[in-house]
């Protein structure tokens, strides 16, 4: 029995302030727009309800962000990653009301 393979879904980016997912061209024009929007919004709110601004994740060194090839082996790999989820799991916890 012949399998179809699945299609490959295109490589997408995330963006570390709202979650969404955009392709590579796009993320570079919709982060900047999406900052600000944070910014109109967290300002909108009382005082002492407002966040610190999201932090980008850094990429780490030596990292080929176009084709995802580090030269690290898997235990830095996992450990990059739940770091991006850290911080976008922090700044996700910033909306949220106390």
């Amino acid at each position: 029995m012949s399998r179809t393979p699945f299609p490959r879904r295109p490589p997408f980016k995330v963006c570390y302030i709202c979650g969404r997912e955009f392709g590579s061209m796009s993320i570079s024009i919709h982060e900047p727009k999406c900052l600000k929007k944070w910014h109109i919004e967290n300002n909108q709110l009382p005082r002492h309800l407002r966040r610190p601004e999201p932090r980008k994740p850094e990429v780490p060194a030596g990292e080929d962000k176009e084709k995802g090839n580090t030269g690290k082996g898997i235990k830095e790999i996992t450990s990059s990653y739940f770091i991006f989820i850290f911080i976008f799991l922090l700044n996700e916890s910033s909306w949220v009301l106390c």
